[in-house]
């Protein structure tokens, strides 16, 4: 009997070696480049094997930094960086794994204060994370579930004229310095959710300290996380910030919680996008944005929203004057369920929240809102735009009893909107008989509503 082993041919013992090559997962494999160039916060280098969305660690003098790749031309990627550029050299290495973007997902993520990366910057030894991605695909529109259900803010303006819905998405647009962090902050403070999840992006280090200490007390200090990236961090830390704060929603809100996500600002994040993108050579096509940023807002808002485990309620603030047209702010407008705007004349008057009533709505209210409801704020909208109109008229015509009932009206609303929850419950019957007696002399004297 013959004992000796039959031996495969060459070709055969190649192909064996290729199928076991293919049989390992290109995970467990280290894509090595090298630095050809930097411009600004942008890395360009020889990557074999990499792919746009991958996080790559880069050689410096004292150790290393990250980036990600954001781009590619043949064979030279452009990799935005996390950090400075300091100390990164000429030819120095560039490594990645094809996993895409990686960040700390933390098991237990509520009161806990996060940088970009999902990193805690709190003493958490027992903190326990998985690596994964903050850019995941938002829900399929066959998955979403009607907004019908409305969230008690503890904000009159909202509850009352203009309400919010789980799971509905809303664009804050206001000026600088007319209140917007601190209705953000009373809105966190005051509303009905099972978890909150801040995402403060490109603020002044002050401002960061004083909101989370504003918006925290006793009863909610264990249900917010906070993502925060300041003003003097990189663009790509300040891009990554909201996207993190969303992944961390979705976690949350998968676990069957109700959430609501805060952006602030959609507008700084926009801008971070914008440098990432012109540095990296796109072209700027709308008030110099590159499409790169159009491209990524919805990506991000459509992520927010109401299914059958839970929902997350967004709330995305964009710094603009309501007055000018802002391609930034129309954007967004389109994106979400309804905007609130903020009115700078109304902050001089001493007027906060400065809740501009007839510009600001919300697309759902025909689910949240009564039919009553929808009569009040309609006289409501009327009566303040006849205020906004006919104001002068006072000081020159000398019939002008209907103008003052309605600058009256005008001076109640404004000043129930300032009222705390509780006083404004006790007042809203009193304002909607003011409203309907208004109406009433309106429609038997018809001709005195246009003198």
């Amino acid at each position: 009997m013959n004992s000796h082993k039959v031996l495969a041919s060459p070709q055969a013992q190649c192909e064996q070696f290729l199928d076991k090559i293919e049989e390992v997962s290109l995970d467990c494999i280290e894509r090595i480049g090298r630095v050809r160039s930097i411009k600004g916060g942008t890395l360009y280098a020889t990557l074999p094997g990499g792919a746009v969305g991958d996080i790559c660690s880069i050689e410096t003098r004292g150790g290393s930094t990250v980036g990600k790749i954001i781009a590619f031309q043949n064979e030279l990627f452009a990799i935005s960086l996390f950090d400075d550029s300091e100390a990164i050299s000429p030819g120095a290495r560039v490594t990645c794994k094809a996993t895409g973007a990686e960040i700390q997902l933390h098991r237990e993520p509520l009161g806990k204060i996060l940088n970009s990366l999902g990193e805690s910057q709190t003493k958490d030894a027992k903190a326990e994370f998985t690596l994964t991605s903050s850019d995941l695909p938002p829900p399929h529109y066959l998955e979403r579930e009607l907004i019908n259900s409305k969230v008690n803010t503890g904000i009159p303006a909202v509850d009352y004229f203009c309400p919010l819905g789980y799971g509905q998405r809303i664009a804050l647009i206001a000026p600088a310095g007319v209140g917007k962090s601190t209705l953000l902050m009373n809105l966190i403070a005051q509303s009905s959710f099972d978890a909150y999840v801040v995402a403060l992006v490109g603020e002044r280090s002050r401002e960061v300290q004083e909101f989370i200490k504003d918006a925290l007390h006793d009863g909610n200090r264990n249900q917010v996380v906070f993502v925060v990236s300041t003003s003097d961090e990189s663009a790509q830390r300040r891009a990554q910030a909201p996207f993190t704060a969303t992944r961390i929603a979705e976690q949350l809100r998968d676990q069957g919680q109700n959430v609501l996500l805060v952006v602030d600002s959609i507008t700084r994040t926009a801008r971070s996008l914008r440098d990432i993108g012109l540095t990296a050579g796109e072209i700027p096509v709308r008030e110099g944005y590159p499409g790169s940023v159009f491209q990524a807002l919805p990506r991000l808002i459509e992520r927010a929203g109401k299914n059958s485990l839970g929902s997350i309620t967004g709330v995305y603030s964009i710094l603009a004057e309501p007055k000018r047209i802002d391609p930034l702010a129309e954007e967004v407008k389109s994106l979400t369920d309804g905007h609130w705007i903020l009115n700078r004349e109304l902050s001089t008057r001493g007027i906060f929240p400065a809740f501009d009533l007839t510009q600001s709505l919300s697309r759902c209210i025909q689910h949240l809102a009564t039919q009553d409801e929808l009569r009040n704020l309609s006289y409501i909208q009327a009566t303040l735009s006849e205020a906004d109109r006919d104001r002068d008229l006072v000081f020159f015509s000398e019939n002008n009893g209907r103008i003052k009932d309605v600058l009256d009206i005008e001076q109640s609303i404004y000043e129930f909107i300032q009222n705390s929850a509780d006083e404004a419950t006790a007042q809203f019957e009193t304002l909607c008989e003011k409203l309907q007696r208004l109406q009433t002399s309106v429609s038997k004297n018809p001709t005195e509503a246009t003198l």
